[in-house]
């Protein structure tokens, strides 16, 4: 399990599945228990709900964010951090972090 700056336990819904069969990767907590996701396909940001008795994340259409041409997925992550911060980052979200160079 994830742990955050203060060590207390933060969830981890890395296995959880996501509404509407959408092929998106999971990022990781934003502050205030907000999961968000990745869509590669479309090159989109999505913060999502927790469906906690069905295990599952539910995409909010209505935060929906296309990353601009130039921006990298690393950028986005260090914006979300910057802007509201992270309870926790996932596997995938923090090779990109790194990979990025940014």
């Amino acid at each position: 399990m994830s742990q955050d700056v203060n060590d207390s336990p933060v969830p981890n819904y890395e296995g959880w599945t996501v509404a509407n069969d959408r092929k998106t990767e999971y990022l990781g907590l934003a502050r205030g228990d907000t999961p968000m996701l990745y869509e590669p396909s479309t090159n989109r940001l999505y913060e999502g709900n927790l469906d906690r008795e069905n295990e599952r994340i539910v995409p909010r259409e209505e935060t929906e964010r296309e990353l601009d041409p130039e921006e990298t997925l690393g950028e986005a992550l260090e914006s979300i951090g910057e802007k509201t911060g992270w309870d926790s980052l996932s596997s995938f979200a923090d090779e990109h972090l790194t990979d990025d160079g940014s």
